[in-house]
């Protein structure tokens, strides 16, 4: 069944609510630019690093579809609630990443999933007025009266003074002192979970403090995420202003099966579309105005976990995450696979429609290397490893735009601004199966013995690209099909 919805999902079984609004109808042969932000929680920071360096160059998307952890990423970028999406996108470290000192010792996301019950989220608003550094939330004002603005006054002047003697150091004692607090918050919580709850965890308690919806519907450009109806068994696409409308969509699309239970929206289950369809095209391949798309940006971070998602576990924890990641990573695949044949098919269509000059589709994936120390951590949810994270997604995302920043929707440019530093990878433009028969009939005519002919960019068509990269001495041959690898094949 895993393996047949995302097709459904894609072409057949997506219940479409096309937004409309004033901007749509006046943008009319516009050229457009798509965002597409994929699923895969434990990275999600790799996605908010590079989102962060878009907003850094004024990089623009008229249309951006989302799913599962992307719809979370996405919302900081367009719709931060009391942030700007700088602040936004980069205290996706803080809110997630649990203190080294503690996770070494306790391995576990609790920063992120919490224990069901109905003081989940009192308890939760309640701890915030005793961290470093934080004052209580706008709800609770005047809660405790003078005592509050007393503890206000008393933990905001000890956090400034530790931070102007110990610097850094007090930044680190700031970060265990409140993830401490979040960790006997955990403990102290009464739980309800029994043999007939619907989910291990609670939902995420503090979503609409972390998104302003208000600020959303504002938002210019057209976003969707998704959803699986399991009341219908049916995927569904949800437009901004029915996010707006309805918040708990949002809990709906990051309902993940056995972490989360079901979110009830209008009288139907939802879970979370990424299960599903981790890497959402939403209604991009039937929109009638598809020829006015110059430009897609596809991020894909399950990719990232490709080569060593299946592998002996350290703890229990990882293989809890590995088990969750395994599959979606897989189907991951598929959803990229299938974007790249459609692309190209969207290209032979254009052309033969003659819409040639000023109607190309450029299409880009946008991946990320990780190093080779941190693969095996890769799904950790401590401080260290989602701080690396987001630094490799903001260099990631600086080189895309370097490389291709003229291909993006304009952005404004100052003389003080800062020229980036040369471009050190080749991003890869998606590209259909037929361009793949190419590649195998030039690597048989180069000699490349053990080439296969059908078409597919299985293992053994990327193993011999990866013994045509080596021969040729390009640099970090991998076995894809980049630019650099085309060219020297004379494609």
């Amino acid at each position: 069944m895993a393996e047949e919805t995302p097709a459904k999902s894609s072409d057949e079984a997506v219940d479409e609510k096309p937004l409309r609004t004033k901007r749509d109808d006046s943008s009319q042969g516009k050229k457009k630019t798509v965002l597409v932000l994929g699923g895969g929680a434990p990275n999600s920071t790799l996605m908010a690093g590079a989102l962060y360096a878009f907003e850094e160059k004024k990089v623009k998307f008229d249309i951006i579809y989302t799913s599962g952890a992307g719809a979370l990423m996405g919302l900081l970028y367009v719709a931060p609630n009391g942030k700007s999406p700088y602040d936004a996108l980069r205290g996706t470290v803080d809110l997630m990443g649990v203190s080294d000192s503690i996770y070494r010792r306790f391995p576990v996301g609790y920063k992120t999933f919490f224990k069901p019950g109905p003081f989940t989220r009192p308890l939760h608003r309640w701890g915030e007025m005793f961290k470093l550094g934080q004052s209580p939330p706008r709800l609770w004002s005047g809660y405790l009266g003078r005592r509050e603005d007393a503890l206000k006054r008393w933990y905001n002047a000890w956090n400034d003074l530790w931070r102007r003697n110990f610097g850094d150091h007090g930044n680190a004692f700031q970060r265990l002192y409140n993830d401490l607090i979040d960790l006997w918050l955990v403990a102290m919580n009464p739980s309800d979970l029994n043999p007939f709850s619907k989910g291990m965890c609670a939902s995420f308690p503090n979503l609409e403090e972390m998104v302003d919806f208000a600020k959303l519907e504002l938002f210019p450009g057209e976003f969707y995420m998704n959803a699986f109806n399991i009341t219908d068994q049916k995927m569904e696409i949800f437009n901004k202003r029915e996010i707006v409308q309805n918040p708990e969509i949002f809990r709906a699309a990051l309902a993940m099966p056995f972490i989360y239970p079901p979110v009830e929206v209008k009288g139907k289950l939802y879970i979370e579309g990424a299960d599903h369809d981790p890497i959402s095209f939403g209604n991009l391949r039937r929109r009638p105005d598809n020829d006015d798309i110059k430009t897609i940006v596809v991020f894909d971070i399950l990719s990232t976990l490709d080569d060593y998602i299946v592998r002996e576990p350290r703890n229990v924890w990882d293989a809890y995450q590995i088990s969750i990641m395994a599959p979606i990573v897989s189907l991951a695949k598929k959803n990229i696979q299938a974007f790249k044949d459609w692309v190209q098919t969207e290209k032979k269509e254009r052309k033969h429609k003659g819409k040639v000059d000023g109607y190309e589709l450029d299409a880009y994936i946008l991946n990320f290397e990780i190093p080779k120390r941190q693969q095996e951590y890769l799904l950790d949810w401590s401080y260290s490893n989602l701080l690396s994270n987001w630094n490799i997604g903001y260099r990631t995302g600086l080189e895309f735009i370097e490389q291709l920043g003229a291909e993006l929707a304009p952005r404004s440019k100052t003389e003080e601004e800062v020229p980036l530093k040369p471009a050190r990878r080749v991003f890869q433009k998606a590209r259909g199966s037929d361009v793949v028969r190419r590649v195998q009939q030039r690597l048989q005519a180069e000699g490349i013995p053990n080439t296969p002919s059908h078409g597919m960019l299985d293992e053994k068509t990327k193993d011999a690209v990866r013994r045509f990269q080596e021969a040729r001495g390009l640099r970090d041959p991998t076995g894809d099909l980049d630019t650099e690898t085309l060219i020297k094949l004379g494609l």
